[in-house]
């Protein structure tokens, strides 16, 4: 697919799908950053998000204020195909014949503009590509991922008034069921949910240091800018999105962690606030 990148609000934005096996995204997403930091005079953003949509990748958004495209390009094809070739991963996953209309790309390849941008809250989309990382630990399980969505989605709540925490994850929750085919009761259904109440608790409760403390305060301190701004349902509900959108982290995660939430403030509102 040829690189071509386009113009928006005087911004040349670049967006690309690397292929790469679930199992190495954590030697492909600390090379992105560093990419991303050895080229400041031509990039000013970085965006990155998990994806399994025909295949295992990383998408990846620049954005530049340079008129130098064709440099841009080439940096980037140069840095990303180098990697590749010296780092390729191994498939884990076999394409689902009879399940799948189409095909998955060829893994280690790159794609251009396969996805479409959106231009909200890209400056707190950024502050959460360059924590999340540090937040996986090198575990890009889909238990562990999911487990990162439930904690920075319990620390996004604080700043959601308690009398409105309910009423907003109803909202949220009813916007869901109108757009889902399956109820919370089967997502959930075999799920331990004592276990996760703790795991919530835990969540909200946390005081112990961050390894990324300055890049976890950083987005902290913009959510909390946006949420206490506007406090709505939709806005704690946008911020959840982008959390798991940024994840890899389909609608039904995104209901759970929701349908979770919920079923905790219930549980514990009387000691809470």
């Amino acid at each position: 697919m040829k690189p071509i990148c386009f113009q928006n609000n005087n911004k040349t934005w670049c967006c690309i799908s690397i292929f790469y096996s679930r199992k190495d995204w954590s030697i492909l997403l600390p090379d992105i950053l560093s990419f991303y930091k050895q080229n400041t005079e031509l990039l000013d953003c970085c965006l990155t998000s998990l994806s399994e949509e025909r295949g295992e990748h990383i998408r990846i958004i620049f954005s530049s204020t340079t008129d130098k495209t064709d440099a841009l390009k080439f940096e980037i094809i140069n840095h990303f195909q180098s990697f590749l070739n010296c780092n390729p991963s191994i498939n884990s996953k076999e394409f689902p014949f009879g399940k799948a209309i189409w095909c998955y790309y060829p893994n280690n390849s790159i794609l251009w503009n396969r996805f479409e941008l959106t231009y909200d809250y890209l400056d707190l989309s950024q502050k959460l590509t360059l924590l999340t990382p540090f937040l996986l630990e090198n575990d890009m399980s889909i238990d562990h991922i999911f487990s990162v969505a439930l904690f920075l989605s319990t620390r996004l709540l604080k700043f959601i008034e308690y009398t409105d925490r309910l009423r907003t994850f109803d909202i949220l929750m009813a916007g869901l069921a109108k757009k889902m085919d399956i109820s919370i009761e089967d997502l959930i259904n075999k799920i331990d949910l004592l276990t996760i109440m703790e795991i919530i608790n835990s969540y909200w409760e946390h005081e112990e240091e961050i390894q990324c403390e300055s890049l976890y305060v950083e987005w902290i301190k913009e959510s909390e800018r946006i949420l206490l701004t506007s406090s709505d349902s939709f806005n704690y509900g946008r911020l959840v999105q982008i959390i798991c959108e940024h994840l890899g982290l389909n609608d039904p995660y995104y209901l759970m962690i929701i349908s979770f939430l919920r079923q905790w403030f219930i549980s514990n509102k009387e000691s809470i606030s």
